[in-house]
């Protein structure tokens, strides 16, 4: 085993494992001291695996130390192989990332540099990589090529999917999924792992989108759909949003109780508001004719100031949220539905300001919807009306396109 190891390293490297024994002639003997006799016999053997061209002489000395404690198990996280089996590992994994003399990561063989590189590890990314043969296919050469350090990126990749409950193997689908539909390998990180294999399983690149089966929690507090679905309302409807957010373009509220068909007669915010509220805001139901009724409804050019004016004397007070959301929650929650479902430039992305998050959106006309995994669901977030559609729509980072 230790000769076809060697042979092996000889091959993968062009190097000649008779050439690094003369070279490191002089310190043999601080080898044997250091590894003991057996050991050193052995990293010599894998000689050509830790001459690295352009490394001083004594960093090699270093390296050869490194493979030594590897060789030898020692820590608790390399225990439980003779050292045939871990040579024989260790160049199988470089095998699987054809590792340069420049890259090779032998001093990361040391689990206090890098806890993730053990032999557990090494073992199963082999048996992941190579027994499915999936080292040869031309997207994971295509990859490793691309992404610097690929086996540090891949063991990060690995204990994110796998502490999220999912297959290692799911990341060999994913970067075959970029890989065929030519999309930038930089876009897949551990941060967002999970949600890109979520998104190319159900909104595969130029695929027809559907819409959204349903409102999902977003960023709501206490996490869940109703409270989100609950926020959004009070925010982009009444600019009420709980988190305290005040809307920047106030107009979109004059937009959403358009849309909505939004109508608020006097009698119905007297019920809602206390007096003093009421007082504030009494002379906006005044008909242009007439006299004033119970019966008056809110003028639609009347909409901003009378949300304006009961912000500004605090009286946005609870009944009149609830009786408002009671009445109109659902329909601007069936008009986002709608809007996914009839929406236009459809994109799976990122946003400039989150780079881990992994959305879907579109615009129906200037409503804008958005929507993300929370778990296995893709549901809506947001929606709203855009103030510039253009640039809403441009302010997204592209990883593909929907149909």
């Amino acid at each position: 085993m230790q000769a076809a190891t060697a042979d092996q390293v000889s091959n993968d490297y062009g190097l000649v494992t008779a050439k690094f024994q003369q070279m490191f002639r002089d310190h043999t003997q601080h080898m044997a001291e250091a590894v003991g006799t057996e050991m050193h016999n052995r990293v010599v053997d894998l000689l050509p695996a830790v001459a690295l061209a352009g490394i001083a002489e004594g960093a090699r000395l270093g390296r050869m130390k490194v493979l030594a404690n590897y060789l030898s198990g020692n820590g608790a996280a390399n225990a439980g192989a003779d050292p045939a089996e871990r040579a024989d590992l260790l160049c199988r994994f470089n095998t699987v990332f054809q590792k340069t003399e420049n890259s090779l990561p032998l001093g990361t063989m040391n689990v206090a540099v890098h806890p993730a590189f053990n032999l557990q590890m090494v073992r199963s990314l082999v048996v992941e990589w190579m027994d499915t043969n999936a080292h040869t296919a031309a997207w994971w050469i295509a990859y490793r090529t691309a992404i610097a350090d690929a086996w540090r990126v891949m063991v990060q990749l690995r204990e994110e999917v796998l502490e999220k409950g999912g297959a290692a193997t799911s990341i060999h689908l994913t970067i075959a999924f970029l890989h065929q539909h030519i999309l930038p390998f930089t876009n897949l990180r551990a941060a967002n792992v999970m949600a890109i294999d979520r998104a190319r399983r159900s909104a595969p690149a130029n695929s027809a989108f559907a819409g959204f089966p349903q409102w999902g929690v977003g960023n709501s507090i206490p996490k869940s759909t109703a409270t989100n679905l609950r926020n959004h309302f009070l925010k982009h409807v009444l600019d009420a949003d709980p988190l305290g957010h005040d809307l920047d373009w106030k107009d979109e509220l004059r937009h959403w109780w358009a849309e909505l068909g939004v109508t608020l007669r006097r009698s119905e915010a007297a019920g809602w508001l206390n007096p003093n509220g009421m007082a504030a805001v009494a002379a906006l139901f005044n008909p242009a004719t007439g006299a004033a009724s119970a019966n008056d409804t809110l003028p639609m050019n009347q909409v901003l100031p009378f949300i304006a004016a009961l912000k500004a004397g605090g009286h946005m007070n609870q009944p009149f949220k609830d009786g408002m959301s009671n009445r109109y929650e659902i329909p601007y929650r069936d008009r986002a539905l709608a809007a996914g479902r009839a929406m236009t430039d459809k994109m799976v992305h990122c946003n400039r300001a989150d780079a881990n998050t992994v959305f879907v959106s579109g615009a129906d006309g200037d409503i804008f919807v958005i929507a993300r995994f929370e778990g296995p669901v893709l549901g809506i977030s947001s929606c709203y009306f855009a103030q510039d559609r253009a640039a809403k729509l441009a302010d997204r980072v592209q990883l593909w396109t929907l149909l």
